[in-house]
């Protein structure tokens, strides 16, 4: 379960933020996950409260965002949707070619008092 180790990270990105920027509690914040990154939403919401305990960021709300995959060939230069990490342009067919979206994990907003 990496969720886990990713939302400790997310916790501690949010607590520096919010020290950084004198926020004693974080009421709400938003974070981006791409479809890509196989994380469970559900599950890291869950993995958010029991790592928040305790900490600044415990009892917030969190707003998640899911990022849809996108990919770039390289031979033809289209963009287009993808929900695996292997691919076939629809184009030209070429196998694979390079991730542009959808492996996201970021935290894009934070408020507190």
């Amino acid at each position: 379960m990496h969720e886990l180790s990713l939302a400790n990270s997310v916790v501690q990105i949010l607590c520096e933020e919010a020290q950084r920027h004198q926020i004693r509690h974080v009421t709400r914040y938003r974070v981006e996950v791409g479809l890509l990154r196989a994380v469970v939403p559900e599950l890291l919401v869950t993995c958010l409260g029991f790592a928040s305990k305790g900490t600044a960021v415990e009892g917030a709300d969190v707003q998640m965002h899911e990022v849809q995959g996108r990919a770039r060939c390289p031979d033809c230069g289209l963009e287009f949707a993808v929900d695996e990490i292997v691919f076939l342009c629809p184009r030209c067919e070429r196998v694979g070619g390079e991730i542009v979206a959808g492996q996201e994990l970021r935290v894009t907003e934070l408020e507190g008092e």
